[in-house]
């Protein structure tokens, strides 16, 4: 009945789609009598019907082909299907091509989607598609499909692909997993299961694992598997682990075997014959026996037996004993090997003492008791007074070692610096220091300037040059200049009053023109010394580009500029993990900074404080000696109130002295009074005030008065008393105010009283 009611239905739809072709038939779709002349496509619009031009009637779109209504007709791409207003599959008079749903595939648009079916997957070219797919691709191994629905899913560890049977593996098109049964294993669900096989057995992390295991594991000793089905079995007290050939298996027993006559097992783990390696016969009380051993005994600590046919062997100095695969061991010891490189040892030593931090060994199996009398220094570290007796430390900033010896760390020489920017002390990184600067001693971090009225043309130096004649330098010169004339008269007397300090006037003209602001040529080679300035500041147009939506080509670091292609914004290149490195100057300091080089860097300085680093080193050199902060747009310091200079490296002398001093360092303060004071770190930072003659005070405020010798014989002007002693001073006015019975401008008379 089935078969006819569905017969009857085939009668059916073939008879409405002939009823409606017939309707179609006749239907031209020209004005001039089926002819052609006058062709009109549009007379076609009903949907699933176009213009035939060779009958010039409307006709129903073939399989394989759909009309949309406007007169022409399509073909179906591949990977679809012709489809009727419903969106079914139809054979004739189609209107609309629709993408084959997931898990099927049409190779050419013509008839229905087929699907991919069970081991398969729908695809375009091999590769998975949803929809529109083209083929079907059969799944590789490792993977399967159910109903070809999806992409192949992966098989898990400890499954197999399967046929759909459940009994058969299939390496490719798999329809299903299945579990590894007992016995076998698959680590990556890749292939077929494997099976353990005997002295294994089947698990998970070193697990048994009756199904679904991903490794095997060998059984350990005194325990055997016969075909890696189950767990390892015991071996029977009075039995031995065998490898199935009647010889001992330690591991991976495939069988048990019953004591052979004269052996010994106490518990079935060990074989019944040779002593090990690293063993020795015993007599069962602890005793060493060459002969009639009734058990055998593992060498004790510091002892080896390559053999186990003598007795165990102390290990020598600079040895220690190990194992067959050269580790360290405290027992069972089959060879003795050699200390590695910067490790120590005793005869008799289970192992190598490291000689420590600051210590190495030159060549390998060094004896001896302690680091610091059988250990040498390693590089960067040398010894505190070049004997092994002392501790080896580490060479500080301006001192490196680079071999490994007991020699005292070398130092930087005079006249030469290490940056501790650097950080090395395992290479002579020292260097010269530049013209116009000089350190007198060795072992430096840092240049100091030559003093004002000292020059220095030469770098690496370790002194300066007093100006000749009447020339003269300011700090850090590397020349003196003359003034272009003397004065014609000494000053007739003392100044008649302070200075008003404002000028009389105005200028009395302008400028006479603007500067060329071109150079007039070529520079005549490369520059001979440090800037003495900063370059002029150029606006970075990174921000700009950093606030836009960011496309990076090639390289990952930042770009900037036009078209995006000035690579960390031209300032340095790109380097390891995408990150810039910005080009240093010629004193070895980046000029720029931040991730992409955009920022302008300080001058550094050695910091007044900082955290510690190093040997204990609490003034680093930093950006702005750590007293400003760095103006990232024009790579100037902004020092903090009190602090002076490029790198805010020094102080300002409190008032400027007052116009009636000279601002010196500590340096050529200490020089002043007959003192040294050069190494201190802060020997050219802190200033301090050396006063004009008839001034004093720290800022040089105090006006001093006349003072002369004691008209009664007492402390006067040669002990340092103002007024020769007898009177008080007034330094605002640098005047006298004598005591009862004295007068004169320095108190040095006396009233006669008749």
């Amino acid at each position: 009945m089935v078969e006819m009611r569905n017969a009857l239905l085939k009668v059916f739809l073939l008879f409405a789609l002939f009823q409606r072709s017939l309707a179609s038939v006749g239907d031209p779709c020209d004005a001039g009598a089926a002819d052609g002349v006058g062709l009109d496509i549009t007379l076609c619009s009903t949907a699933g019907e176009y213009c035939n031009t060779t009958t010039y009637l409307c006709a129903a779109a073939p399989e394989g082909e759909y009309a949309t209504g406007d007169g022409t007709k399509s073909a179906v791409q591949a990977g679809h299907f012709a489809a009727d207003s419903n969106g079914d599959y139809t054979n004739l008079a189609a209107i609309t091509e629709t993408a084959c749903p997931d898990g099927k595939y049409n190779s050419d648009g013509s008839g229905a989607c087929d699907s991919a079916g069970a081991g398969y997957f729908a695809s375009v070219g091999g590769t998975y598609q949803s929809t529109g797919a083209t083929d079907k691709t059969i799944c590789p191994d490792g993977k399967f499909s159910t109903n070809g629905v999806g992409a192949c899913a992966d098989v898990r560890d400890g499954y197999r692909g399967d046929d759909g049977t459940g009994n058969t593996y299939a390496s490719s098109g798999a329809v299903a997993e299945v579990i590894c049964p007992d016995g076998s294993y698959n680590a990556n669900g890749d292939g077929d299961c494997l099976s353990a096989g005997a002295g294994y057995f089947a698990s998970v992390g070193g697990t048994y694992q009756s199904t679904g295991a991903t490794d095997k594991t060998i059984c350990p000793n005194g325990t055997f598997s016969t075909n890696g089905v189950g767990a390892c079995a015991d071996v029977q007290d009075g039995y031995r682990g065998d490898d199935g050939t009647g010889n001992y298996a330690g591991t991976g027993a495939s069988a048990e075997a019953a004591w052979a006559n004269g052996s010994y097992n106490a518990n079935g783990d060990n074989n019944c014959l040779d002593v090990q390696d690293g063993y020795r016969g015993d007599d069962g009380t602890g005793n060493y026996a060459g002969t009639g051993a009734s058990a055998e005994a593992a060498c004790a600590a510091g002892y080896y037996n390559t053999n186990g046919d003598q007795d165990c062997t102390q290990t020598t100095a600079g040895k220690f004993p190990a194992l067959a695969n050269n580790a360290a061991t405290n027992t069972a010891a089959v060879k003795q090997r050699d200390c590695p490189i910067g490790t120590i040892s005793s005869a008799g030593d289970t192992d190598c003492t490291p000689c420590g931090t600051g210590y190495s060994t030159v060549s390998s199996a060094t004896s001896g008791s302690t680091p610091v009398t059988d250990c040498v220094c390693d590089v960067g570290h040398g010894r505190v007074d070049g004997t092994n007796a002392s501790n080896c430390v580490a060479c500080v900033s301006g001192t490196y070692k680079i071999p490994k010896d007991d020699a005292v760390c070398s130092e930087c020489q005079a006249g030469w610096f290490m940056n501790p920017a650097d950080n090395t002390q395992t290479t002579n990184s020292c260097k010269q220091c530049a013209a116009g600067t000089i350190t007198i001693i060795t072992a430096q971090t840092v240049c100091v300037d030559c003093v004002t009225g000292k020059y220095q043309p030469s770098s690496g130096t370790t002194e300066c040059i007093d100006c000749p004649g009447n020339s003269d330098s300011l700090a850090g010169w590397t020349v003196c200049y003359t003034p272009t004339g003397q004065p014609t008269t000494q000053p007739t007397g003392q100044p008649s009053g302070r200075p008003s300090r404002q000028p009389t006037g105005q200028p009395s003209g302008r400028p006479s023109g603007q500067p060329s602001r071109q150079p007039t040529g070529q520079p005549s080679g490369q520059p001979s010394s440090e800037p003495t300035s900063l370059p002029t500041y150029t606006p970075d147009p990174y921000q700009t580009i950093f606030d836009k939506k960011r496309i990076r080509h090639g390289k990952l670091c930042p770009r900037s500029g036009k078209n995006n292609k000035l690579i960390c914004s031209g300032h340095g290149t790109c380097e390891h993990n995408n990150q810039c490195n910005c080009y240093k100057g010629l004193n070895g300091v980046v000029d720029y900074t931040g991730p992409d080089c955009s920022l302008r860097s300080c001058p550094v300085g050695t910091a007044w404080i900082d955290n510690v680093i190093n040997a204990n080193n609490m003034h680093p050199i930093t950006e702005c000696s750590s007293k400003g902060l760095c103006d990232r747009k024009t790579g100037e310091c902004n020092c903090f109130d009190g602090y002076d200079g490029l790198a805010c490296q020094r102080h300002v002398c409190p008032e400027n002295c007052n116009d009636r001093g000279t601002c010196y360092p500590e340096r050529i303060l200490a020089n002043h009074a007959g003192r040294v004071y050069d190494i201190p770190w802060d020997s050219n930072k802190s200033l301090g005030c050396v006063c004009d003659l008839g001034f004093r005070g720290p800022s040089c405020n105090l006006q001093e008065c006349p003072s002369g010798t004691d008209p009664i014989q007492g402390y006067g002007n040669e002990a340092g008393r103002d007024c020769s002693g007898r009177g008080i001073c007034d330094y605002s006015t640098g005047l006298c105010s004598c005591f009862s019975g004295f007068y004169g401008d320095t108190c040095d008379k006396q009233h006669t009283f008749g």
